[in-house]
């Protein structure tokens, strides 16, 4: 998909809803399958809840991505377009509307935007956060 090709209201309602689906379909993983502890149905719809003030008008951005958590086949190396979505602080959820995912940045103290290979759906990607 080209940066042109991508309503951004549509984005925004998208992201909106993603986060909103999240919350009701959330179901804990079995004991044993995670690393840590799984997060409650309760805890995930508080995130959401609060995800869903953080959502924002699109607007475009470039980010340098590294994605050093991805396979090497699977990594988007150097700096690509992206829609900002959602802000919290210092972490970014941008639409890349290339690889058309969600990935997860992070603004530098000197304004640069970084990511490491946190990608995926909108919801899962910014609870990673």
């Amino acid at each position: 998909m080209q940066q042109h090709e991508v309503d951004l209201r549509h984005l925004r309602r998208q992201v909106e809803s993603e986060f909103l689906r999240c919350a009701v379909t959330y179901e804990p993983a079995p004991a044993g399958t995670t690393l840590g502890t799984a997060w409650s149905k309760e805890r995930v719809e508080h995130e959401v809840e609060a995800m869903a003030t953080l959502v924002v008008d699109p607007f475009f951005v470039q980010y340098e991505s590294g994605d050093d958590l991805q396979l090497p086949e699977h990594r988007l190396i150097g700096v690509r377009g992206a829609f900002v979505v959602a802000e919290d602080q210092s972490y970014l959820l941008l639409y890349d509307f290339e690889a058309e995912d969600y990935v997860l940045a992070c603004r530098q103290s000197d304004g640069r935007l970084t990511a490491w290979g946190i990608r995926g759906d909108a919801a899962s990607t910014f609870l990673a956060r």
